[in-house]
């Protein structure tokens, strides 16, 4: 990516005076945050460059999108913690609490993509299981009201992710007190697709931990989650809510496609 970045500092010259006004400084930039890469000088813990290139990609994506990023409507939003949501649905919902590395032993079988990255880079194990050591992670389970069998959904709880898709929304439509029909159709989880909030690299591999791969995560840029802005880049209306570790947080408009068993 540096040689990129370099050609396209070269070619800077040839384009319309108002784009290269807008990219050199973001390219500047850049190129900076990649030299200290080379040198050692951000890197702690586990890295690798390939990963250290996906985390510049996004950086640079959202640094030449945002001048041109439309503003942001605010949406009636709500959000009930994770403990409040069990209190509420104990047929279907109950929570543990568990180190990330036990969950992690136990659940290994789930986690193809962190086990892949563990082997090709030895020693990684160590540094990312000294790092988390602290960790904890909660464990959603949600049962089947078809088969009454139970499924987890583990929220990381020292990690800006938040989980997006499938199984927010089945969350969701148990809060919403969906058709038990649409509840099984959501089970077990096919996929895991999560949202991470900036470039730490646990917490990329975090995610991983948790059963995501690597197609699954969805980067935003910054120290928190921005909601409205997440909810406004949704396709459908119910698929504006996350589950993480603040809890579920959904628009009206998701609750009530969920109530009404409607997926557009």
């Amino acid at each position: 990516m540096l040689l990129w970045t370099r050609r396209m500092q070269r070619t800077l010259a040839d384009l319309p005076e108002p784009i290269a006004k807008h990219l050199e400084p973001i390219l500047s930039k850049v190129d900076t945050r990649l030299m200290e890469y080379r040198k050692g000088e951000k890197i702690t813990g586990v890295e690798t460059i390939a990963l250290a290139t996906d985390r510049e990609i996004m950086r640079l994506s959202n640094e030449m999108a945002a001048p041109f990023s439309p503003e942001v409507e605010p949406k009636n939003n709500h959000n009930i913690s994770l403990e409040e949501l069990v209190k509420s649905n104990p047929e279907y919902l109950r929570l543990t609490k568990s180190s990330l590395s036990d969950y992690y032993t136990k659940n290994q079988n789930n986690c193809g993509m962190i086990e892949t990255f563990f082997s090709e880079y030895p020693g990684s194990r160590e540094k990312y299981e000294e790092l988390t050591k602290e960790s904890v992670v909660s464990v959603l389970e949600i049962r089947n009201p078809v088969n009454k069998k139970w499924y987890k959904i583990p929220v990381p709880d020292n990690f800006p992710i938040w989980h997006k898709g499938g199984t927010a929304r089945l969350v969701l439509k148990v809060l919403a007190k969906s058709s038990k029909s649409l509840i099984a159709s959501e089970l077990p989880p096919k996929d895991i697709d999560v949202i991470v909030v900036g470039d730490d690299l646990n917490t990329v591999l975090t995610a991983l931990v948790i059963g995501a791969d690597s197609d699954g995560i969805e980067h935003l840029s910054g120290k928190t989650m921005d909601f409205d802005e997440y909810s406004a880049g949704r396709d459908t209306d119910i698929n504006q809510v996350t589950l993480g570790p603040d809890g579920l947080t959904y628009t009206d408009e998701a609750f009530e496609a969920a109530n009404q068993g409607l997926e557009n």
